[in-house]
């Protein structure tokens, strides 16, 4: 606003010398002072304008990015606060299954693995088949350094098959499975 005042006072001085202009004529210096204000006003109007519009531009543009951000943000939060309540809920469920944490991490693979492949296995033999796995991989893993064993790996992968073979899981065998439950091995030893 300031700067629309301002430039209003130069274009009233202006307009009062261009009047005296016409009637007082003190020489060549006087056109060549008259033509540098006006070519000045001139530049200053036109800077004026482009500067209007690219602010504008700049604001309308940061209003925009910031109200993107804004709003990937909240649904990111809303997203996180939804996993944590999952997870907090899905940490409570080994209680109600009554098995421990870490045979829930075994029976979370027996179901996922059961329900990726659409067979029948019920969830009260998945629990046992679970609570066995924890016993069998414990009792394996007490060896200070079962992950560089490849004798002892190797037992556990037998012990492993057959304990699975013998509780029916899967009905069908697939070697998938297989290594999705010792994945779940290396991770829990891993993670011990």
């Amino acid at each position: 606003m300031e700067e629309i005042d301002y430039l209003e006072q130069r274009i009233d001085s202006i307009k009062d010398r261009v009047r005296n202009f016409e009637f007082i004529d003190n020489g060549l210096e006087d056109r060549r002072n008259m033509m540098y204000i006006i070519s000045e006003l001139a530049d200053e109007y036109n800077t004026r304008d482009n500067l209007t519009f690219t602010n504008e531009v700049a604001h309308a543009t940061i209003d925009a990015v910031t109200d993107i951000v804004d709003e990937k943000v909240k649904s990111l939060t809303d997203r996180l606060v939804e996993l944590f309540k999952d997870l907090k809920a899905d940490s409570q469920k080994f209680k109600e299954l009554g098995i421990s944490f870490e045979e829930k991490a075994f029976f979370d693979v027996l179901v996922s693995v059961r329900d990726t492949h659409q067979f029948e296995y019920p969830e009260e033999r998945c629990i046992e088949l679970a609570k066995k796995i924890k016993l069998l991989v414990d009792d394996m893993t007490i060896y200070a350094d079962f992950i560089n064993n490849n004798n002892l790996k190797s037992k556990l992968s037998n012990d492993l098959m057959m304990l699975l073979y013998k509780s029916g899981y899967p009905p069908v065998w697939n070697q998938e499975v297989f290594q999705k439950i010792m994945e779940q091995v290396d991770n829990y030893k891993y993670n011990q």
